[in-house]
């Protein structure tokens, strides 16, 4: 999941700022994206081999989304299909070190009764979720004055993959207890088994809210995503197992017994509801001059935020954007255009309302800040 996601949202056509739904009324749009951040770790953590713990940070957080979508505008409401890979991760340093102490290996993990040894006293925590989904969407725009405009979004989701992963324990200098719970529908990622008949799909839905104001040279934006959003599947495969490196116990009969450092189960063909985490992002742009524009975004993953300084301006019908991702030190560069005209031979050609894309100065799965975002309106 981290190597697959682990920013910058959507584009606009209309003013060229991020996020900006409005667009031409009965237009066909086609948009895709690529939203990856982490606040410490790189997105190959679990591809690569650890030569040293990654990171010391208390909590280590990773969101990711890959998301591909048609629609047509009918005056405001808009009917689409989407695609969408989405993942959000948190692991805190006591579990990174107890991965790290076990070499990143599950079967390592069962056999290693000494971990309160060989880690600090931490606790051990660590969640992840992701989904591989498609489905359709229904948008209202609304035009609620010339200044305001808001967007209210239901998407149906048909989800084909799910992981739900949930590690919780503590370390002391005596003893190391942990619980794993784990549900998917496809491949076991910890044990790299996969099921006989993967044949598990789940339904959900999600609600995305956005509101713009735009007076004059002002422009602020807001916008909550994946507000109340589950998907409920059936016919899921749940792993658990329990560790404790305290292995004798008394039974029944009052004589000590010996128990496996770790002890677990599997549990097939369960139901299980996915809930999908909010997040929420935020901007405010102003024209202090002719056609040159200054503005910040803000972005807010469960315990990540990422803040963007920018700076923009217009070139006859085209803009241009340059950003900077404060905590990441990365630059974003964005570019629109309007009334795009290709010819092709034979006297034909290709026209396009509007078209945008955006992307980071640093495309590469070893980071931990990837933006890539495109958006064509004909």
């Amino acid at each position: 999941m981290v190597a697959l996601f682990l920013s910058s949202s959507y584009l606009n056509a209309v003013n060229f700022l991020s996020n900006d739904f409005r667009v031409d009324v009965n237009s066909t749009n086609f948009s895709s994206l690529v939203d990856a951040k982490s606040n410490k770790l790189t997105f190959d953590l679990f591809e690569r081999e650890w030569e040293y713990i990654p990171s010391d940070k208390k909590n280590n957080s990773a969101y990711g989304d890959i998301y591909f979508d048609v629609y047509k505008d009918y005056d405001g409401l808009r009917l689409g299909l989407f695609s969408q890979k989405q993942a959000d991760i948190e692991i805190n340093n006591g579990f990174l070190q107890t991965w790290f102490y076990v070499k990143q290996d599950f079967e390592s993990l069962l056999l290693s009764d000494d971990l309160n040894e060989n880690i600090d006293d931490l606790p051990v925590s660590g969640e992840g979720n992701y989904h591989d989904s498609y489905g359709f969407y229904i948008q209202k725009v609304l035009d609620l004055s010339d200044n305001h405009h808001l967007s209210l979004k239901l998407k149906v989701y048909i989800s084909n993959e799910l992981h739900n992963i949930t590690v919780d324990g503590e370390t002391n200098s005596s003893r190391f207890t942990a619980s794993l719970d784990y549900y998917y529908n496809k491949e076991n990622l910890i044990t790299k088994d996969e099921l006989s008949s993967p044949s598990s799909y789940g339904v959900g839905y999600g609600i995305d809210v956005e509101y713009i104001y735009n007076p004059d040279k002002l422009y602020i934006y807001l916008g909550g995503f994946n507000l109340g959003s589950k998907i409920y599947y059936k016919d899921v495969t749940k792993m658990h197992f329990d560790f404790d490196t305290k292995r004798i116990y008394l039974g029944e009969d009052g004589y000590n017994h010996y128990k496996p450092f770790g002890v677990g189960y599997y549990e097939e063909n369960i139901s299980f509801v996915q809930k999908l985490k909010a997040y929420y992002k935020s901007a405010i742009n102003y024209e202090v001059y002719d056609n040159i524009f200054l503005g910040y975004d803000l972005d807010v993953y469960s315990s990540m935020k990422f803040n963007g300084l920018n700076i923009g301006t217009q070139i006859y019908k085209s803009k241009y954007k340059l950003s900077y991702i404060v905590e990441n030190k990365t630059l974003a560069f964005g570019a629109y255009f309007k009334d795009i005209e290709i010819p092709l031979p034979y006297d034909t050609k290709i026209s396009f309302k509007a078209f945008n894309l955006e992307l980071t100065n640093k495309i590469s799965t070893s980071g931990n800040y990837i933006a890539g975002a495109c958006r064509v309106s004909f």
